[in-house]
Parts: C-alpha cells; sequence; structure tokens
C-alpha cells in the first residue's frame, strides 16, 4: 500500500477559499463517482503554519503520476497557493512484524 502526500503552502488569508474549493470539488467528484472517498486534509498547527496537506492512498504508484487539472499543476487552486512551493511525495508503507 501506498500514500501520497501533496504539501501546498496557502498564501496568507486564502485558506478558507481553498477549503472551500476543497468542498466543492470534493461534491463534483462523489455526484461524478459515488465511491469517491475525500483525501484527509490537514493544515500545520506548529512550524510552517501555512501548509496545506492532503493524503491519498494508493494501491500502486502510477508510471505517469497524473496531472492536476487547471493546466499550472494545482487543480484550479494556483490563486491560493504559493507558486513553486507544492510537493508530492509517495510513501510506501513498510509489513512490519
Amino acid at each position: 500500500m501506498y500514500k501520497a502526500i501533496l504539501t501546498h503552502y496557502v498564501i496568507p488569508g486564502k485558506l478558507p477559499e481553498l477549503v472551500r474549493w476543497c468542498s466543492d470539488a470534493d461534491k463534483e467528484r462523489k455526484a461524478a463517482n459515488p465511491a469517491y472517498v475525500a483525501p484527509k486534509r490537514y493544515i500545520t498547527v506548529l512550524g510552517d503554519v501555512c501548509k496545506f496537506v492532503a493524503e491519498f492512498p494508493m494501491e500502486t504508484v502510477p508510471e505517469h503520476p497524473p496531472v492536476w487539472a487547471g493546466g499550472d499543476g494545482t487543480g484550479g487552486v494556483g490563486g491560493m497557493i504559493v507558486p513553486g512551493r507544492t510537493e508530492l511525495v509517495v510513501l510506501k508503507e513498510l509489513e512490519m512484524e
């Protein structure tokens, strides 16, 4: 099992707009696909307080990672996040005995 961790840095003051965008996107995705499960999302409390993190489970690592809609790779959230500060990390769960 894998987990994709997508991190954006939110422009100060834009978090409420980003949360609304995520909620609207989740509703649209759920309407299009009833099996859709929204990713877990977090905002940092200590440390870099503008870090917005989304966590997605994955069964396999795609050969070609998805390019988010919006043309700029930000999935339509471009005006709410700091350009050039997005990071995608894919983690592999370790099987421990």
